[in-house]
């Protein structure tokens, strides 16, 4: 209303239309196309529907890229910490004690009520909280397939996806306290914003195929007949806000879509009245609710794709020796007076986090080269292997086949192995290769020569990245057991090699091409002497004699 009371010039009154429903909107794009999300009452209504019941359409042509479970960093810990009481502080009393966290929570926290003597200063519950943001921070890079010891400072990492990763399990473990709260005062837990876990989401690029990637969910789960579980997501709420916990959703590539479609047709509003551009625009808001893809007959299934995943908290859970699987419990290094034999699957050693105090240390396993994961488990491949795989069956993709990377291998394999086969075959049937000098005078032969090189380039590139360092593969980076040295001793002796053949190639062509001309020359010579000693040379013979050359 204070936009149409505003005597603005048209332009700038259509841009802050566009802007105000740009951000009511909220566009996402979901697996069968364009969808909207509805607002926070919107879903407060549906969440009833949709814990009675859940459906997921199919999407074949879609591939899936970080669809763990749990599919959101501490997503595990929020009915736990929901249910336990909790007390307001300062942030001044909080700040100080905080290691990992310290960065990601700037306003006044909650703290749950302690369990135990030692834990009945803030200084040791925030300790405490500070230590679970950093486990879960740890599983879940592992869980993406990610090196934790990679991001012992994710403040200062350069990757957006780990930085999310971050702030989400801080913001879970650290809510924010309640808006007038004194400290000391009893609250309830303050759930991360709905607008965090969609930042988390677009920063890791989060697909799952089906539309079970949702920040605010009602989920049921029948243990038994007469017993359900049901769980529930983030607050509806986009940060800040005193109603959840965490920051500001970043504009979604789809409302910025949208803009440059809404401007023109918003600005035609602005030459009607007062009441019908308004009952207008709020026609346009209805009708774009109702977006949508193409929604022909598909399969459906009933639980999401992320839920039917190998949940990464269990893979990577430790069993005392003599305990049951119920007893499991997470990072073995935290067990008290275990055997280093048995710490780390005695595949690395328990170190210190570099974020935490020297003091109050927390261990984590660091794995040998040849082992990954938080337990030191998951065996990694061999970094020699597809070096040589790429070498030598590059052109079938077989490297890319070894590391775990089927649709990239499958491309590989068609390209490079359909151009060594077309190749073969030429060579074969005209004694030449399909590219030489004299396709370079034509644009078809240029196409042509520069298809071949970029299609050719794709072994030399996997050749090279493959040896220079380790690679990822669909898990963890292989292991580094190719000494550089010999990478850089093979690639230099292999290239000095091929430029020699090249070179010498080169040579003996224009030796052999030289030695033809010559000989070509001797000939007509030889006939020219013959006809003058025969008194018949004529101009036409002499035209015969010298038309090889």
């Amino acid at each position: 209303q204070a936009i149409w009371a505003e005597k603005l010039p048209a332009q700038e009154k259509s841009f802050l239309r566009v802007t105000l429903l740009a951000s009511v909107l909220s566009l996402k794009f979901g697996a069968t196309g364009m969808t909207m999300a509805p607002s926070a009452s919107a879903l407060t209504l549906m969440l009833g529907i949709a814990a009675a019941r859940e459906s997921f359409t199919d999407n074949p042509l879609c591939l899936k890229n970080n669809c763990v479970k749990p599919i959101f960093p501490g997503l595990q810990d929020l009915h736990e910490l929901s249910e336990s009481k909790w007390y307001c502080t300062d942030m001044q009393e909080t700040t100080t004690s905080m290691d990992f966290c310290k960065g990601a929570v700037n306003y006044d926290v909650g703290l749950p009520q302690p369990t135990s003597k030692a834990e009945e200063s803030i200084e040791a519950l925030v300790r405490k909280q500070d230590e679970r943001a950093n486990s879960v921070f740890l599983y879940h890079l592992a869980g993406l397939g990610k090196e934790s010891w990679d991001y012992t400072d994710p403040s200062q990492s350069d990757d957006d996806c780990v930085k999310a990763i971050w702030r989400m399990a801080c913001w879970t473990h650290f809510p924010r306290a309640k808006a007038g709260c004194k400290s000391g005062n009893e609250m309830e837990y303050i759930r991360p914003c709905q607008s965090s876990c969609q930042n988390y989401i677009q920063s890791c690029q989060v697909e799952c195929c089906d539309e079970s990637v949702q920040c605010v969910f009602n989920h049921k789960k029948q243990l038994t007949e007469t017993t359900a579980l049901i769980t529930t997501g983030y607050a509806p709420h986009d940060g800040p806000s005193s109603l959840c916990t965490g920051g500001a959703k970043g504009l979604s590539p789809g409302a910025l879509l949208l803009l440059p479609v809404l401007a023109p047709l918003l600005g035609q509003l602005e030459a009607l009245p007062g009441a019908r551009s308004s009952c207008m625009l709020a026609l346009l808001a209805l009708a774009s609710m109702t977006l949508s893809g193409c929604d022909p007959s598909m399969a459906t299934h009933k639980v999401g794709n992320w839920r039917k995943e190998e949940d990464y908290l269990v893979k990577y859970q430790f069993v005392p020796p003599g305990a049951s699987s119920k007893e499991a419990v997470l990072n073995s290094c935290s067990v008290p007076e275990l055997s280093s034999l048995v710490q780390c699957s005695g595949h690395g050693t328990c170190v210190p986090w570099p974020k935490t105090t020297d003091t109050h240390p927390q261990n984590f396993c660091k794995c040998e080269s040849g082992w990954a994961d938080p337990e030191c488990r998951t065996k990694r491949k061999s970094q020699v292997v597809a070096w040589l795989l790429a070498i030598f069956l590059g052109p079938v993709g077989a490297d890319r086949f070894y590391l775990g990377l089927p649709i990239s291998a499958i491309a590989k394999m068609v390209l490079l192995g359909s151009l060594l086969v077309y190749w073969i075959t030429e060579v074969l049937i005209t004694g030449s290769g399909p590219v030489s000098t004299k396709c370079l005078k034509s644009w078809a032969g240029l196409i042509k020569a520069g298809f071949f090189f970029c299609v050719a380039a794709w072994y030399f590139v996997d050749v090279i990245r493959t040896g220079s360092a380790p690679v990822q593969t669909n898990g963890f980076r292989t292991a580094p057991d190719l000494p550089r040295p010999i990478f850089v001793a093979v690639t230099l002796f292999v290239s000095l090699g091929i430029g020699f053949a090249l070179a010498s190639h080169s040579i003996i062509s224009q030796v052999g091409e030289r030695r033809k001309n010559l000989w070509l020359m001797q000939q007509a010579y030889s006939a020219e002497k013959e006809a003058l000693d025969q008194g018949v040379m004529t101009s036409s013979n002499r035209d015969a004699a010298y038309g090889a050359l």
